[in-house]
């Protein structure tokens, strides 16, 4: 036998069953109305044949197919509501009755391991009903071991409470009987027509005597007085052993002679099953093999152990419900509703409001609350409040009463979804703006997120607008209660600029969210180092000797790259501008040099070179300042100054030629004459001066002079005059005049 399970049915009846395979899992409802004048043929089932397909077109059977399977094919339309019970193969685990056990004995004693003969050894049963305007149909089907020997006398017990124990487990148990259960034989003597009875079941108090039990010397509690199932009785019944091998559709295999039994009962015009105005079901259905012989105390031995059934007189309403909303918010609060169809109108009972996390309604349930029915009115649940998110199911279970049987709401008619929040989350950093090497973190906030918020937020660092190019990393913090940590600090050594954004990851109760990729902007400003130094020369100058050279040196020691760099530098007083001239860029004179030096790398140096003339005796002092367009970490290097000394002029002393003395003194007209010239420069001879000779009608240049300062020359003189000699140099502080006579001999003058 399979482990044991639990069914349960209106008015509270929880059933047990064992090893039971439920083909159909919808429970199906009988209602018995008391009929004259019934007959078999109102239902089409075929209950006589011996055999599971139907025979007749039109008709019906276990199985409906029309045509009927093949060999070997299985049944794919099975007769509305069929149960199937299936009992634990014969051998050392099959469970059965041990010797004494008696139908009217309710204490029973079970074994496992001890096959009955195979004429007991049942294997399987079925069970199924019909209503037919006021009739209601009952069909029953029993199977045993192949090969049967001899006579079958089976036994379906409807019980209207579960009996408890396992039926799996040798030991002794308690059939759970109730005073109007009632049991079915079936009696086979191996041929001809079988015999059906139907009993109930008696208890003291309630009007009977010993003398009602069916068994001869039986005394209350006992099964009472039978009554005859068969066609020609009343009520009637038909009933059918298999006299050939036939297929059995479910399982797939063959049955062979004798070893299928079915039957159909009008259970509708059974006298005195029902107590009018009383609501009274069977829950349970037990099917059991007797020893031998008809007689209800034969020695029980096979049984196939309890499964759920569902067989009443009573209404049987439906119970739907409507939640106060289908799909809310966490914090909600929510109520169910129930009304009840087809129950009576005076219908009373309670109706229990549950709500679970499955849709099979079977986890976490919480209670809405337990509500009286009146008149078929039933209130509203009680209001539930839902802190988390997920989809919940309502269900609404009615209790039933005299009247009317209990009904439960289908799981999944009542679906709750409970959203999760949709938080937002804002960043805010340590700086929006910084330079290189500085490190930033950054901080979250969630809003609108559960105060038992968890998760993570993820911290990212993107280099465009669009967060889509990662450039760091500031780490991943665990949320707690809602409070989200700060990120990692990031060092920043890259000029630019950054987009900080935050993923949350949401959790069970929040949705994921993440932070606009423009609401954290971090600008890095490069970062330079601009040098400038400036050296004059020579140093010291002395006016009139030449100018002064000014070379600058820019260099930008970074450790970014340099833009927009220039200079400054005002021309020193006492001086004028001769020109200027860069390595890079372009300058510009004037009372101020402006130079414009553009880009510089990092390490990238220029030097400016700066001519001016000095006009001032004097220290003559030159200041440079160079900048540029970003942040600098060292500004007391951006100037440099140099100073030059300035000298005025000492005129040095003149070193004069001179022509110091001529011979002779005095020349003729129209003589020829050797002039003998001497010339000095401070005093003595000087070589390779030479003299002019200018006067009256002569004008000529001598020879240059020798070692000794003297020079040789011959004149013929034209006309009377002055004869002057000229040295001609650079420096001449003296000359000589010879007078020209013609007729007289002037004096000689210096």
């Amino acid at each position: 036998m399979s482990a044991l399970r639990s069914f349960r049915r209106g008015r509270g009846h929880r059933f047990w069953f064992v090893g039971a395979t439920l083909v159909a899992a919808a429970v199906y409802g009988v209602v018995f109305v008391a009929s004259s004048g019934a007959s078999l043929s109102t239902s089409l089932f075929e209950g006589s044949d011996g055999n599971m397909v139907v025979d007749t077109a039109g008709h019906t059977d276990w199985c409906t197919d029309f045509p009927a399977p093949t060999a070997g094919q299985t049944c794919a339309a099975p007769i509305a509501g069929l149960r199937t019970l299936i009992d634990v193969p014969s051998g050392t685990s099959d469970n059965s009755f041990t010797g004494g056990s008696h139908e009217d004995d309710p204490n029973v004693t079970i074994a496992t391991g001890s096959v009955p003969p195979n004429k007991n050894d049942l294997t399987r049963a079925y069970a199924a009903t019909e209503t037919i305007s006021t009739e209601t149909f009952l069909y029953l089907a029993w199977e045993r071991q192949p090969n049967p020997n001899g006579s079958a006398n089976i036994d379906f017990e409807l019980d209207q409470n579960a009996s408890s124990g396992d039926f799996t487990q040798p030991g002794d148990l308690t059939i759970n009987r109730t005073e109007g259960d009632i049991l079915i034989t079936y009696d086979f003597g191996g041929s001809g027509t079988p015999d059906l009875g139907l009993l109930t079941w008696l208890t003291s108090g309630n009007g009977h005597s010993d003398s009602d039990c069916e068994a001869s010397g039986a005394t209350l509690p006992c099964w009472g007085n039978r009554i005859d199932l068969n066609p020609n009785s009343s009520p009637p019944a038909e009933s059918g052993v298999n006299a050939t091998t036939i297929d059995e559709v479910f399982a797939g295999s063959q049955l062979d002679a004798g070893s299928f039994g079915e039957a159909k009962i009008d259970l509708s015009v059974v006298p005195g099953l029902f107590t009018p105005d009383t609501c009274t079901d069977f829950g349970n259905m037990f099917v059991k093999s007797r020893s031998s012989g008809s007689s209800i105390d034969a020695e029980l031995k096979d049984f196939i152990a309890p499964a759920p059934i569902h067989v009443s007189n009573c209404a049987s309403p439906d119970i739907s419900t409507n939640l106060s909303e289908s799909t809310g918010a966490i914090g909600d609060s929510v109520h169910d509703s129930a009304s009840l169809s087809g129950a009576t109108p005076d219908a009373s009972g309670t109706v229990t409001y549950s709500v679970y996390t499955d849709s099979t309604c079977t986890q976490g349930q919480q209670d809405a609350g337990t509500v009286d029915v009146t008149d078929g009115q039933v209130p509203d649940s009680n209001p539930i409040e839902f802190d988390s998110a997920a989809t919940f199911y309502w269900q609404a279970i009615y209790s039933g009463d005299n009247h009317n049987n209990g009904a439960t709401s289908a799981c999944t008619d009542e679906q709750l979804v409970i959203a999760p929040n949709s938080p937002s989350i804002g960043t805010t950093l340590s700086e929006s703006a910084g330079s290189h090497g500085d490190k930033v973190h950054d901080s979250a906030k969630l809003s609108g997120a559960t105060a038992a918020a968890g998760g993570t937020v993820t911290y990212s660092v993107y280099n465009d607008s669009s967060c889509r190019n990662k450039v760091a990393d500031g780490g991943t913090v665990n949320v707690t209660n809602g409070s989200v940590p700060n990120s990692n600090d990031v060092t920043f050594n890259t000029p630019g600029t950054y987009y900080w954004q935050a993923s949350y990851s949401g959790d069970a109760n929040n949705k994921p969210a993440v932070s606009r990729c423009t609401d954290e902007k971090l600008v890095i400003a490069p970062l330079i180092d601009l040098a400038v130094t400036k050296v004059g020369s020579p140093n010291p100058i002395t006016i009139g000797k030449g100018d002064i050279t000014w070379t600058m040196v820019v260099t930008n020691n970074g450790p970014d790259t340099a833009t927009g760099v220039t200079i400054a530098d005002p021309l020193p007083a006492g001086t004028t501008f001769v020109s200027v001239s860069p390595s890079k860029g372009s300058c510009t004179g004037g009372a101020i040099i402006s130079c414009s030096l553009g880009t510089l790398a990092a390490g990238e140096t220029v030097t400016i070179t700066l001519v001016t003339t000095p006009t001032v005796e004097g220290t003559v002092s030159n200041t440079v300042t160079v900048v540029g367009n970003e942040h600098e970490t060292n500004t007391a290097n951006n100037t440099a100054t140099a100073s030059v000394v300035v000298k005025g002029f000492t005129p040095p002393p003149v070193f004069c030629v001179a022509v110091s003395k001529v011979t002779p003194k005095q020349l003729f007209v129209g003589r020829k004459t050797t002039l003998t010239i001497h010339v000095t420069q401070h005093g003595k001879a000087v070589k390779g001066v030479r003299v002019l000779i200018k006067g009256p009608k002569i004008d000529m240049r001598t020879a240059a002079s020798n070692a000794s300062g003297v020079i040789t020359a011959r004149v013929k003189m034209k006309k009377a005059g002055i004869v002057v000699f000229s040295p001609i140099a650079s420096k001449r502080c003296n000359t000589k005049r010879v007078g020209v006579t013609g007729v007289f001999t002037p004096p000689v003058t210096g």
